[in-house]
């Protein structure tokens, strides 16, 4: 409630006493037991009989200081009517007198009141304002933390993608090795008919003397199957580059998979390093947390126990003076008996 609203419900309050006094002075109580109007009365019906006889007997002159006594004595009367309002209402003035110093004094101590309770908010709105800080450092932590599980979770996918990739390279690579094993050995075969074919074909022309026309063909065979037989080895040596090239290259695919694996694994130790350090300051915020508790609760016993003693010097300065003062008096009546 506002000081406006607690003014008009106390006005109020005060109110019915007012209309009731008012209801109290009526007209009977006016006229009848107002004995101050009597006298006036009196005079009144005096005046009104003399200006009668005046008129009576035609001496019109007199008529004039009836008249002027009739008027004056209207005003007591007048007053005299009025006077139980007039009381009334100096009572009822008195009576707001009062209840105005009431509320002057029920005003200051509410002023006083709501300068507490501002007092009160404002600490209240401080403590908030604390509150509201420490939460949103807890809410940054709480992001920081938050951000580096996801970075952990993405390093781990990563990881495992890697993984995948590597399993699926190795496996392209087994796959490839296998056919090219498959192509070197049937190259091989093939190559072991055709040196067949070729010891046969030279033990028939060894065998077969009289064919002197064919040996141009022959020779012409020779060199193709020669010509093949080296293109065959070049295929062969070709095959055999590409697999050591194919051999190096998973050679160093390993091991910049392995660095990267160490890599991410030192990521790991550092995460968890840097979480176990979290955890440490946290532990090591507590346990200050706690010596500054029991800090404050041996400052206050310390307090304390210099009350007590502080209490203590104080009862031993009184019984110092006391015994002062008894030696004072016992060296007075020593004096005087020295004296006498």
């Amino acid at each position: 409630m506002t000081l406006c609203e607690i003014k008009r419900c106390l006005w109020s309050s005060a109110l019915p006493t007012t209309q009731s006094k008012a209801e109290k002075s009526s007209l009977k109580n006016r006229v009848f037991c107002n004995w101050n109007m009597i006298p006036s009365l009196v005079v009144l019906t005096i005046c009104v009989i003399g200006i009668l006889a005046c008129v009576y007997w035609k001496s019109y002159y007199l008529i004039i200081p009836f008249g002027i006594g009739f008027l004056t004595d209207l005003y007591p009367i007048y007053l005299s009517y009025h006077w139980q309002n007039l009381q009334s209402f100096s009572k009822n003035n008195n009576e707001y007198k009062k209840l105005n110093r009431e509320l002057k004094t029920e005003v200051e101590t509410l002023e006083k009141v709501n300068q507490t309770y501002k007092v009160q908010n404002d600490k209240f709105v401080s403590n908030n304002e604390k509150l509201s800080q420490n939460v949103s450092k807890l809410e940054e932590e709480k992001n920081a933390l938050a951000s580096q599980i996801q970075e952990f979770a993405k390093i781990t996918t990563a990881l495992s993608a890697v993984e995948m990739m590597t399993k699926e390279n190795h496996e392209l690579f087994s796959a490839s090795l296998i056919t090219l094993k498959e192509q070197i050995s049937a190259f091989s075969e093939k190559n072991g008919e055709l040196n067949l074919g070729l010891k046969k074909f030279i033990r028939i022309l060894e065998r077969i003397d009289e064919w002197k026309n064919a040996e141009g063909e022959t020779n012409r065979r020779i060199g193709q199957l020669q010509k093949l037989s080296e293109t065959m080895a070049n295929m062969q040596s070709a095959a055999n580059l590409r697999l050591n090239d194919a051999n190096q290259r998973l050679i160093i695919t390993n091991l910049a998979i392995t660095s990267k694996i160490k890599e991410e694994q030192q990521m790991i130790e550092n995460l968890q390093s840097l979480a176990a350090e979290f955890e440490k300051e946290k532990k090591k915020l507590k346990e200050i947390r706690n010596a500054i508790a029991k800090a404050t609760h041996a400052l206050i016993k310390e307090t304390l126990n210099l009350n007590a003693a502080t209490t203590d010097l104080q009862s031993v300065k009184k019984e110092f003076t006391k015994i002062s003062w008894e030696l004072r008096e016992t060296a007075k009546k020593i004096s005087e008996t020295v004296e006498v």
